[in-house]
């Protein structure tokens, strides 16, 4: 199994465990760019059917694509924190748990890099029309599980840049 495909698995059980069979697929898309990706972007983030309210299949995980790659500088960033990952996992999972039990082994730097990072993705899960309390979960989440794995975490966020046209060879 390839990063991309390994990574967009590991990712989708976490944040949109219903879209793990599409996850694979919605990130070649992603990298690959193109007509698909941009009917996929426009239709995961548009407005609603006739006002019905239908969920497009693979929306949250279509989403998650779109924020990583509208904020590949600042996650890609992250990705460089070497043994200060392990602490900014930790103080993510505390924040998810909006626990205060403990102190922060984290440096201020590293937790207001984590803390742009996860307000970066929630601003763009916000504006595809996910709720408040579920964009913060999915943020963080998308972080922990890149961080978690470093090396595949940036090769992942690389791979899911679609490539511009003059890239294609």
């Amino acid at each position: 199994m390839d990063i991309v495909t390994e990574t967009a698995v590991h990712l989708a059980e976490h944040v949109a465990p219903e879209e793990i069979d599409l996850a694979p697929a919605l990130a070649h898309a992603a990298a690959a760019g193109g007509a698909e990706w941009d009917v996929a972007k426009v239709g995961a983030g548009g407005p609603v059917l006739g006002g019905i309210g239908l969920e497009v299949v693979g929306g949250i995980f279509i989403a998650v694509l779109v924020a990583i790659q509208n904020h590949a500088d600042l996650l890609a960033n992250l990705c460089t924190l070497g043994d200060t990952l392990v602490r900014v996992v930790r103080y993510l999972h505390r924040r998810l748990d909006r626990s205060t039990d403990g102190t922060d082994d984290i440096d201020n730097a590293a937790k207001e890099r984590a803390d742009a990072a996860v307000a970066a993705l929630v601003e763009e899960l916000l504006k595809r029309g996910i709720e408040a309390d579920r964009a913060e979960k999915i943020g963080c989440l998308t972080i922990i599980v890149l961080a978690e794995r470093p090396a595949q975490g940036r090769v992942f966020v690389d791979a899911v840049q679609p490539k511009r046209s003059d890239d294609r060879g």
